[in-house]
């Protein structure tokens, strides 16, 4: 070998020792640990539980949309105006102080109470003596005080009457929980699949580095024992050259596997949400996969019930029938009904007297009448009418579309599923046969009735074979973890994982994952 060959050898044959040690010195990875970190720091989880959240504010906020409502008016006023008393061109003045109290409120059918209270106290004056003889005193008018209180209400009989109406914004602001509910579970389901998923291909990019390097370390091995029996004339140095090839390329192998298990590092550190701490990741601990469990007769059923995929496509369709139920409303004609009851009191300059005409219903008035008005274009509200018909129609298309895709999904996950375990099953069996055909050519080898190329062959066979077996294991659990997404069953197989971290992130104590939360 010339310099630069050596030095690359040397760099091979180091770094996994290198590697392995820095994994060593990492906290080794299970995959019950990446699915908690990802439940904890995974943002598209937490960016649904905030909407979660925020729902559930409105909701709050639409029960106290109409409360109670008290407003205070008060004021102080003086108003001058000129007058012509005897020819004379004068200006009079009066002097006023007014307060009015009022209390509101709407209830679920409409209906507006209202409920007031008014005083006032009012002077006025003038600057001559034509009213004297009257009886009041020059140069003014005696103050006087008035008092009145108002019950009143108005009832919507077309536009704005109902409970339909009224709590149209509560009912859609429920709507949107159970919307925002389902998505987070879709979300935290799909979110179970891929780090699972991903935990995996790290370990399968593990297993092949480790896979990869027995292979370099079986090509040296056999290398050095070509290159000895040159030098003790058994074999001759033509012979040895594939076993010094095949070390060479199996570097390689190993070069492109620990890139590609890097790679896989990076993709499950940022399912996990930690990917500024991806290099801090060890290797993971369990030996392999296991076997999934057979899937039950009623898969499909279960999918079509309770798939987290079509859980929050319904909750659209029942938001878009809640706004229906109001649409067009602001564009109906107004028919009110109203009526009040008002009673007042007066005095000069005597508060008492008002307040005594007041309490007694000294003076008593009343009303009651009709209002009407309504546009005379119906258009906009039949638009209204007929914009939320289509949203109707249009999530209902929807689900119907993803029922089609989740099913078709499904059945070929189910496919892919019992195709990866054959794989499996055929690999071990294959892989048995590899490593007793491996050790019969190695000892045909060292007795010469074996080429080095079967050797080499055999190798070959046996480190696909390998390859082949942790590929097939790892395609058989994605794809048991795809059915098991789509059929709504990793939120029950993982309850106990999600259950107290979504609370701890500020889900509600009945829990986003709970049908009584809806």
């Amino acid at each position: 070998m010339n310099r630069f060959s050596c030095v690359l050898s040397a760099i091979v044959l180091f770094a996994p020792r290198v590697s392995q040690a820095d994994d060593a010195a990492q906290t080794p990875l299970t995959e019950a640990f990446a699915l908690a970190q990802a439940v904890d720091l995974n943002p598209a989880l937490r960016a649904a539980l905030v909407q979660v959240k925020d729902a559930r504010w409105n909701v709050a906020g639409e029960h106290a949309r109409y409360p109670w409502t008290l407003s205070v008016d008060a004021g102080a006023t003086r108003t001058s105006s000129p007058r012509l008393v005897n020819g004379a061109n004068t200006v009079g003045e009066v002097y006023g102080v007014d307060q009015t109290t009022q209390l509101q409120k709407r209830l679920q059918f409409g209906t507006e109470l209202n409920f007031s209270v008014r005083s006032a106290w009012q002077r006025g004056f003038t600057p001559t003596s034509s009213f004297s003889f009257i009886g009041i005193a020059p140069n003014g008018f005696a103050p006087t005080v008035s008092l009145s209180a108002r019950a009143g209400f108005t009832q919507p009989l077309l536009r704005g009457s109902g409970e339909v109406v009224t709590l149209a914004g509560l009912n859609i602001a429920r709507s949107q929980v159970t919307q925002t509910g389902r998505a987070a579970e879709r979300i935290a389901s799909g979110l179970v699949r891929d780090v699972r998923v991903a935990y995996w291909e790290f370990w399968y990019g593990v297993e092949a580095l480790r896979i990869q390097a027995q292979s370099r370390d079986l090509a040296i091995e056999q290398r050095d024992r070509a290159e000895e029996r040159v030098r003790t004339g058994s074999l001759a140095p033509v012979d040895a050259l594939p076993f010094q090839t095949r070390v060479a390329a199996r570097e390689e192998d190993v070069v492109t596997a620990r890139a590609e298990a890097a790679r896989q590092r990076v993709a499950l550190a940022a399912r996990m949400g930690t990917l500024a701490r991806a290099a801090d990741l060890g290797a993971p601990s369990e030996e392999g996969p296991d076997a999934p469990p057979t899937p039950p007769a009623t898969l499909e059923r279960d999918a079509l019930e309770v798939s987290p995929d079509l859980g929050d496509l319904r909750a659209a369709i029942d938001s878009a029938r809640v706004q229906r139920a109001s649409a067009g409303d602001a564009n109906r004609p107004r028919l009110d009904a109203s009526a009040y009851v008002q009673v007042d009191g007066l005095g000069s300059a005597d508060a008492g007297a008002a307040l005594e005409q007041l309490v007694t219903f000294g003076a008593v008035s009343a009303h009651a009448g009709l209002s009407f008005d309504a546009p005379l274009d119906p258009g906009r509200r039949h638009a209204d009418i007929g914009r939320a018909n289509m949203a109707i129609e249009l999530a209902e298309s929807r689900l119907e579309e993803r029922r089609q895709q989740v099913l078709s999904e499904l059945r070929t996950a189910l496919l892919r599923e019992d195709g990866a375990r054959l794989r499996a099953d055929l690999g071990e069996r294959t892989l048995a046969l590899a490593e007793k055909q491996l050790d019969a050519e190695k000892q045909r080898f060292l007795t010469g009735s074996s080429t080095a190329l079967q050797v080499l062959q055999a190798e070959d066979e046996l480190r696909a074979a390998a390859l082949r077996v942790a590929r097939a294991r790892v395609d058989r659990l994605q794809q048991a973890l795809l059915r098991d997404h789509l059929a709504g069953r990793l939120l029950d197989q993982h309850a106990a994982l999600l259950a107290p971290r979504l609370a701890t992130a500020g889900a509600p104590s009945s829990g986003v994952f709970s049908d009584a939360a809806y």
